[in-house]
């Protein structure tokens, strides 16, 4: 038998009485790519039940259990499936399970740029409103050691989130020249293309092909990259 320590992420619906649980273990046995020690989620068979899921760095397979092994920062994708448009908690239990090894556990909303920090806010839940159409990856769960001031994605200005239908880069500074370069998970370039004076670039992601792809933007001040799933 192997040991390993637990969070859990569960997704509970305001409208009816179904939930669902997301599965995080860190045991130094895995890695974070796609190994013996995940599970893949299985679609429930009622349309209205909601979902939360994650994925491993190297995969697009939606899992129900994501372990991986100690790292000084992790920040992975979760993706919340509404079956029915309305209200729904997120909430954390087994936290300290974590904390031990993580100063920071935080869960951000892309889409409205809120940092929930769980160690606080799991007990009463967050809400939230999700559309049964948003396939998105709406959130990233943040596992780290490092003060958010020393995370360059969160301090530099650019913002990168997906949509079912587009990929959206934001800055905030419309007078800096910006490189956007998409690699796919062979690390091939597919996509390169110059930011506009606009303070937003969006892209098909018909244009981007499925699995993981890096998105990489840089500046003369600033470098991030985000592994996004397709």
């Amino acid at each position: 038998p192997y040991e390993f320590n637990q969070m859990v992420l569960k997704v509970t619906s305001e409208i009816n009485q179904y939930s669902h649980e997301l599965k995080l273990r860190l045991n130094n046995l895995s890695t974070v790519e796609h190994d013996f020690y995940d599970a893949s989620f299985l679609k429930s068979k009622i349309d209205e039940a909601p979902s939360i899921t994650t994925f491993s760095s190297n995969s697009n397979k939606e899992l129900a259990i994501n372990s991986f092994d100690y790292q000084n920062e992790l920040i992975m994708p979760i993706k919340v499936k509404a079956g029915v448009t309305g209200q729904y908690i997120i909430s954390a239990s087994s936290v300290d399970e974590l904390k031990q090894f993580y100063e920071y556990i935080e869960l951000r909303d892309i889409s409205t740029g809120k940092v929930y920090d769980l160690a606080l806010n799991y007990r009463e839940g967050i809400k939230i409103d999700i559309d049964k159409n948003d396939n998105s990856e709406r959130f990233e769960l943040r596992l780290s050691n490092n003060n958010r001031n020393e995370t360059l994605v969160d301090n530099s200005g650019i913002n990168i989130y997906k949509s079912a239908e587009f990929t959206t880069i934001e800055f905030d500074n419309i007078e800096e020249n910006y490189l956007v370069s998409i690699y796919n998970s062979i690390g091939q370039k597919i996509i390169e293309l110059n930011s506009s004076s606009e303070n937003k670039m969006i892209i098909n992601n018909g244009q981007i092909p499925s699995g993981v792809n890096i998105i990489n933007v840089s500046s003369m001040s600033n470098n991030v990259s985000k592994k996004l799933t397709y």
